[in-house]
């Protein structure tokens, strides 16, 4: 009878064992990241005194660090300002695409930690009727000027998780509705392109609409998940509703009028916390947008 007993304990204890070892496995096996967009304003002789890029690039660091993103977009980025962010932040790998030929011009780009993140494929398009190659939305009735979008594929370093990240800087103007709106059409059609695998998968960027309901945005959230939206309905909503200051650091960001940075995600995501980032550094905002990070799970 001892005999049978002690074989049963050690059967339960085996089991247990089991059990608690898949639970403890199926909770390592999420990846958790976090993903950011900032426009930090391109650096222009009209910006004077606190807004000029000198200085403010070190409050634009900061904040960086200090939230320590995984991967962001960023938006405005000027060849100086490029310069300047590879020489600040040595943790992170740049790739940034010139809107005017895809090196020159006003940038769009995409920042990971190299030591979190590996790029495992790469590419661009222009938010126009002849995508691949340098072209603007005059087709489409938009302005003479070119818009681009950058994309890549990563994979985490730690669980060899993939998944697709694009950036983007939408045409600005309530005129412009219709540009943007073809504009997500073919950010869409791109992504599930490059995509095929159906990894999880994040849109973000300066959209520039007027209000969220404006078409481009509902386009988006057929496919994809506002970030915003969800964090709302969850609980999990930190900062202000604006991310738009103009550079004033006494702005009323409670509107969302003023969300015009977004971040969407499709698939395996589940959103642990939308963050508003509205630091101030000796008083003013690092840039006329705040940055807008979510922490994830993959």
């Amino acid at each position: 009878m001892r005999k049978i007993f002690t074989f049963f304990i050690c059967i339960v204890s085996l089991v247990t064992c089991a059990c608690s070892k898949d639970e403890n496995t199926s909770g390592n096996d999420a990846t958790k990241l976090k993903v950011a967009t900032f426009n930090i304003r391109y650096a222009t002789s009209e910006d004077t005194g606190v807004r000029s890029w000198d200085s403010r690039k070190q409050a634009c660091k900061s904040v960086i660090e200090r939230y320590a993103f995984d991967v962001f977009g960023l938006q405005e980025v000027l060849a100086v300002q490029q310069e300047d962010l590879r020489d600040m932040l040595p943790d992170y790998t740049f790739k940034f695409v010139g809107r005017n030929d895809g090196n020159s011009g006003e940038a769009v780009g995409i920042a990971w930690r190299t030591s979190v993140l590996k790029c495992v494929e790469s590419g661009y398009f222009w938010l126009s009727p002849t995508p691949d190659v340098p072209s603007g939305s005059k087709d489409w009735g938009g302005v003479d000027r070119h818009r681009v979008a950058a994309w890549a594929r990563f994979r985490e370093i730690a669980s060899g998780k993939e998944f697709v990240f694009i950036v983007t800087h939408l045409e600005v103007g309530e005129e412009n509705a219709s540009v943007r709106l073809k504009s997500a059409e073919l950010i869409i059609s791109r992504e599930t392109a490059v995509n095929a695998a159906g990894l999880p998968s994040f849109v973000v960027g300066d959209m520039n609409p007027i209000a969220p309901t404006e078409s481009s945005m509902r386009k988006f959230r057929e496919v994809f998940t506002d970030a915003w939206m969800a964090a709302e309905d969850a609980g999990v909503r930190e900062g202000p509703i604006g991310s738009f200051n103009g550079f004033s650091p006494n702005a009323n960001l409670e509107s969302q009028s003023k969300r015009g940075d977004y971040i969407f995600y499709k698939g395996n995501v589940s959103l642990g916390k939308y963050k508003c980032i509205d630091d101030k550094f000796n008083g003013q905002y690092p840039s006329d947008h705040v940055p807008v990070m979510v922490q994830v799970e993959i």
